[in-house]
This record gives C-alpha cells, sequence and structure tokens, in this order.
C-alpha cells in the first residue's frame, strides 16, 4: 500500500476483503489468498467486486481506501517532466541516447537516426585507439576535451562540425569519421544550445539544462580562490565531472565528484575521484561537498584557478531517468542486483576502493545480455568484450552483475552513473 501516513492494519484488510482468508485445508495452518489487484475473485471463491486503487488500478473485492495502491507498474511514480505519457518531446530517449555509426573518410558525415538533436556529444572510436572525444553545444562545435588525458581545450575543424536536429554531422579526424572505423557517440539533451547567466554562485557560472533538471552543462572562469558555482539542476548533483578547459591550470585532470563515492557514503571535504585515471577515491583540496546544494556546487582554490576557465557535466536523480548510487561487488557470476526504476540506456561503474578502470555499458553497443562490451573513459583503447570482467544484464527495473573480477564485481564498493531508455513504468524485457 502506499500513501501518506499509510499503515498497515491487517484487521480491516481482512474485514474489508482486499487480503480475505479461506478456510484451512487441514491440521491449524490457514491458507491465506492476497489479492494486491490482479484478480478480484480470489481463485473463483468470490464475486469480483470491480473496485479500482486511487489511480483507476486493479480488481478488489472491497472499496480501496484513499490513497492506496494496486501493486502493478501503473502505480509505479515517475516524473512527469519525462513521462512517456505527459509529454511527447521529453522522455528519456529524447534526452539521452547512444548512436552508432561507421565513418566513410568524408569531410562532413551526417550521423543521423538520434530522435533529438544532442547538446553534449561524446565520441569514441570502437575498433580502434582514437581517443574519447566530448563536444558540448556551449562551447561549440570542434572544441573538444579528452576523457582519457589531462589536455587542455582543443579545435580540429574535421572533427564534430555540427548539431543535427537528428544527431550530429563528423569529418574525417581519426577520432571521430575515419573511413571504415565503428564509433559510438553518448548523446544528451540540455537546452538546444541556448546558454543562461547563473548567478546562484559566488561565481556566475553559464549554464545549460535538460527539461528535466537531470542533466546540466556548466562553464565558468576560475576566481582564485573557493567558490560555489550553479549548477541549473532540479537537485542537489549526484555525480558531476569537471575539467580545465585552459592550460596550466593547478588541476588539468578531470575531477569527478560521486555521492557515494567514498565507499558508498558521501564524501568528505576535499575528496575526488580522477576520470581520467584508474585510482580510487582519495583525497585532497579540490570539491567542497559542504557547498553541495540544489542550487550550487562547492569548488576548492585547485578547481577555480583565476584566469582559468572551466566546464562541469552535472547530475542529479531524476525518478525513471537518471541514477547515481553504488553497489557491493560479490565476487560472483550470480552478481549485485541494482536497482535503478528504469532499464537504463547507458552505465557508467568503478570501483572505488582499488585502482581498476572506469567502464561504459550501454545498449546500443549491447543488444542482449550479458551485456559485455565495455568502453574506458581513462584509456584510449579499443572496445573490449569480456564476460567475466565487464559483464552485467540489463534488466527493466536495473541491472545485475555478471563479471566476477574487482573491475565490476569483486569485493569493493562500486559507485555508477545510470541514463534510461525507458523507466520500469513502460520497460519491456530485453
Amino acid at each position: 500500500k502506499t500513501g501518506a501516513g499509510a499503515t498497515w492494519t491487517p484487521a480491516s484488510e481482512f474485514t474489508s476483503g482486499m487480503v480475505p482468508m479461506s478456510q484451512p485445508t487441514g491440521g491449524n495452518v490457514p491458507i491465506i489468498t492476497m489479492n494486491f489487484g490482479q484478480e478480484g475473485t480470489f481463485g473463483g471463491t468470490e464475486t469480483a467486486g470491480g473496485n479500482s486503487d486511487t489511480n483507476g488500478y486493479g480488481n478488489f473485492f472491497s472499496a480501496v481506501p484513499s490513497g492506496y495502491s494496486a501493486i502493478c507498474s501503473g502505480a509505479l511514480t515517475i516524473a512527469d517532466a519525462i513521462n512517456p505519457a505527459e509529454t511527447d518531446d521529453n522522455y528519456p530517449q529524447k534526452l539521452f541516447s547512444p548512436l552508432l555509426y561507421t565513418g566513410d573518410g568524408g569531410s562532413t558525415q551526417a550521423q543521423t537516426g538520434l530522435g533529438f538533436q544532442p547538446d553534449f556529444t561524446w565520441i569514441k572510436q570502437r575498433n580502434g585507439t582514437a581517443g574519447h572525444k566530448l563536444f558540448d553545444s556551449t562551447r561549440g562545435v570542434t572544441k573538444y576535451l579528452a576523457s582519457h588525458n589531462t589536455d587542455a581545450e582543443a579545435t580540429e575543424a574535421d572533427s564534430l562540425k555540427a548539431f543535427g536536429a537528428d544527431g550530429f554531422s563528423v569529418g574525417s579526424n581519426a577520432g571521430t569519421g575515419a573511413n571504415s572505423s565503428t564509433y559510438v557517440g553518448w548523446n544528451w539533451r540540455a537546452n538546444g544550445g541556448t546558454t543562461s547567466t547563473n548567478t546562484s554562485g559566488s561565481v556566475n557560472s553559464t549554464v545549460q539544462a535538460d527539461p528535466s533538471g537531470a542533466f546540466s552543462v556548466v562553464t565558468w572562469a576560475g576566481s582564485g580562490s573557493a567558490a560555489t558555482i550553479g549548477h541549473g539542476l532540479s537537485g542537489a548533483p549526484t555525480f558531476i565531472a569537471a575539467k580545465s578547459r585552459t592550460s596550466g591550470a593547478t588541476v588539468m585532470d578531470w575531477i569527478a565528484f560521486h555521492k557515494n563515492m567514498n565507499n558508498g557514503a558521501f564524501p568528505e571535504n576535499n575528496s575526488r575521484m580522477y576520470w581520467n585515471s584508474t585510482g580510487g577515491y582519495s583525497t585532497g583540496s579540490l570539491w567542497a561537498t559542504d557547498n553541495n546544494s540544489a542550487t550550487v556546487f562547492g569548488v576548492e582554490s585547485n578547481i577555480c584557478n583565476s584566469s582559468k576557465n572551466y566546464v562541469a557535466y552535472c547530475f542529479t536523480d531524476v525518478e525513471g531517468y537518471c541514477k547515481a548510487g553504488y553497489y557491493n561487488g560479490n565476487g560472483n557470476a550470480d552478481g549485485s542486483f541494482v536497482y535503478t526504476g528504469f532499464r537504463p540506456a547507458f552505465i557508467l561503474y568503478k570501483n572505488v576502493g582499488a585502482a581498476q578502470s572506469w567502464v561504459i555499458i550501454d545498449n546500443a553497443r549491447n543488444t542482449f545480455n550479458v551485456s559485455s562490451k565495455g568502453l574506458f573513459p581513462e584509456a584510449d583503447s579499443a572496445e573490449s568484450d569480456s564476460t567475466v570482467t565487464y559483464g552485467l544484464d540489463i534488466l527493466s527495473n536495473g541491472f545485475k552483475m555478471r563479471g566476477t573480477n574487482n573491475v565490476s564485481n569483486g569485493s569493493y564498493s562500486y559507485i555508477y552513473l545510470a541514463m534510461a531508455h525507458n523507466p520500469f513504468k513502460y520497460a519491456t524485457a530485453r
């Protein structure tokens, strides 16, 4: 049962007929037949009352108390902003999707079929060692950063050339469109390239956020001291990856924040992980987590150097679309099940206690379970396929680990960020 102040009162429920008790068949042990809305006759022993719950679901013998729900997927809650029943253009597949393509070496190659115009496109060559290239519509096309190194922002005219209404266009660069090379592009929608100035923090930021409030692109100019930065999300960030765009900054690494990176707990002040490294959770003067809130995140001076420009990709949990969390591994192919509340399209996970790869699994490269084709933000290596090392099952309401080693499912804590293909309420089996 759901609803504010709901309590379990067996006597009243038996009396109402929602959970009737059948006659004992022998001895002193009764047989209990429960109807959670699925079948109103209790196996033909009663005449169905035709009573539904608050939302119109179920078939109950007696009237259902106000605020109570049948136990069914239709009764699951989901944010209106991304509910396919409420919106035609903001549901998960219109906000995030991976796109596979093969380059042809041409000067302009349109990659279409995405279904929306992306604002953050992250491209990786699958069959070779051309590195990761991250583009966004705030910084502008042809300008990229690489998750696998500490380099400053670079410009390449033959890389990503345009964001289109149904995808993007690339040139012949080895990292985006070399002839016969295979690629994956992970794509997030924000605000169509339209930015606004956010004044919530001690330093003004430039922000564009997606309609759900789950994802935003944030840029700012360093002040030379610790600062708070407005993020534009609908809640406190649960995952952030930030990078200096300008060479010569004190820290040129990709600095990652995750709400559970302290072995499942919220991180301490001045703690971090590095996206461009296999290292685990550590401490150092970077994130000021005490200032992580519904409006801002906090940074120390090491990622707010004077005259240096920064970018951050920010995420917060939105029911049915985006989820950051953690799980504990068990070293067994019958591994941990992780509930996300949706069928994932993208899963990024990392061992927080040992030097192991970040791993990306998606439902475009992995079309059936076990999903075992991994790519690695900290490395320029080609796609690797190993059930033992990276394997997991993508399910209608989360994922289940199938690997048996420390990369994915050892005796450690692991963090993850997952994006939805469909909310659980509308998900189908693979």
